[in-house]
């Protein structure tokens, strides 16, 4: 009970961050149609202080997608939508979407990650 206590609150952390942090990269460059961020991405793992936690448990029955379109637009769906822009930097992307403004670095295996306080998720092109 006690660790699922936890990672929910991690998981508010980590959402609630989103709203308020931005984490001090450029902003970058525009989005081109061939890029291999442009799809809809959905988290498929998630990790608290390197130790792999389930993504349903994480992230308490959420629903968290992110669409990075072409043209630069983002549209984050979270418990509602919001729509924004996000540009490529040299890490990954970054995206601003309603009081989103932060980067999702790319892992090695060209996904984009959230790391907020030794919580990281990862999401994959779907």
């Amino acid at each position: 009970m006690k660790k699922g206590f936890t990672i929910a609150a991690v998981a508010l952390l980590v959402f609630s961050a989103l709203a308020l942090v931005a984490c001090g990269s450029s902003k970058g460059e525009a989005p081109t149609a061939d890029s291999p961020y442009v799809g809809v991405w959905h988290p498929v793992k998630a990790e608290f202080q390197g130790k792999e936690v389930g993504i349903d448990e994480a992230l308490n029955g959420a629903t968290y997608i992110i669409e990075l379109k072409a043209d630069g637009t983002a549209i984050l769906t979270e418990e509602k939508e919001s729509t924004g822009t996000w540009t490529v930097t040299d890490k990954g992307v970054h995206i601003e979407a309603g009081d989103t403004k932060t980067d999702f670095p790319a892992d090695e295996n060209g996904n984009i990650t959230l790391d907020f306080l030794g919580f990281v998720i990862t999401f994959e092109k779907q």
